[in-house]
């Protein structure tokens, strides 16, 4: 059930990110105009550098996850890319699909 429910949400989160950056750009904006946005007002700034942020651990955690499961250095930074393609939608794949941990045997 677990697994499932991730695969729905994110493939709902993916159409919700695509319908929503199509919307945008049908609305004539520009991503100069983020920018723009995060000059002008504070909470936006924060609002990204906080969102940056959050990105840039998830990712760090990711893909040192999935080389600790076992997978080779190329499959991590795959699923990397993904995300940064994406967006959160392949991290919620992977959180499904991800293999046990592996656990070292002492001998």
């Amino acid at each position: 059930m677990r697994k499932a429910s991730l695969l729905i949400a994110a493939l709902l989160v993916l159409v919700f990110y695509h319908y929503g950056l199509w919307q945008w750009q049908m609305s004539g904006h520009l991503l100069t105009d983020v920018w723009q946005a995060a000059q002008a007002d504070w909470l936006v700034a924060m609002t990204l550098l906080d969102g940056g942020i959050f990105a840039l651990l998830s990712l760090v955690w990711l893909g040192h996850d999935v080389r600790r499961r076992g997978a080779a250095r190329w499959q991590a930074l795959a699923w990397v890319a993904a995300c940064l393609i994406f967006g959160a939608a392949p991290l919620l794949v992977y959180l499904a699909l991800r293999q046990p941990e592996r656990k070292l045997q002492i001998r």
